[in-house]
C-alpha cells in the first residue's frame, strides 16, 4: 500500500512516502531552478511556452502603459483637449460650476 505524502517528501523519501495524493511518484517530479519540487509535465510545458507568455505580457504593459494625462487650459475658457492613450472623456469644468459643486457638498453635510 503506497504511503501519501507532499511532493517534498516523495521527492526525498522521507517518512517513506512514495507517492503524493494525486498519484505522483518521483519519477515524475523535477526540481525546478527556484528550489521547488514541480510535476515534470507542467513543468515542461512551462519551458515550451515561456517565449508565448512573455510576449504576451509585455504586450499587455506596454497597453497599461500609455500616458493619462489631463492638460488644463490655461484661459478662462475651458476646452476639451485630446491626449494620445487618453480613452476617456471628462467634461469641460470651470470655475464656477467647481464653486457650485463644492458649496453644495458642504450643505449637504451640515
Amino acid at each position: 500500500m503506497p504511503i501519501y505524502g507532499t511532493r517534498m517528501q516523495v521527492w526525498v523519501g522521507e517518512g517513506g512516502a512514495t507517492q503524493t495524493r494525486y498519484g505522483l511518484k518521483k519519477e515524475d517530479l523535477v526540481m525546478s531552478k527556484g528550489g521547488k519540487v514541480v510535476s515534470k509535465k507542467k513543468s515542461q510545458h512551462a519551458i515550451a511556452n515561456k517565449t508565448e507568455y512573455l510576449e504576451k505580457m509585455n504586450s499587455r504593459r506596454t497597453r497599461r502603459s500609455a500616458p493619462q494625462v489631463t492638460i488644463r487650459p490655461t484661459s478662462s475658457e475651458t476646452q476639451e483637449v485630446s491626449v494620445p492613450g487618453n480613452t476617456t472623456q471628462r467634461p469641460a469644468v470651470t470655475r464656477d460650476s467647481r464653486l457650485r459643486a463644492l458649496t453644495a457638498a458642504a450643505a449637504r453635510t451640515y
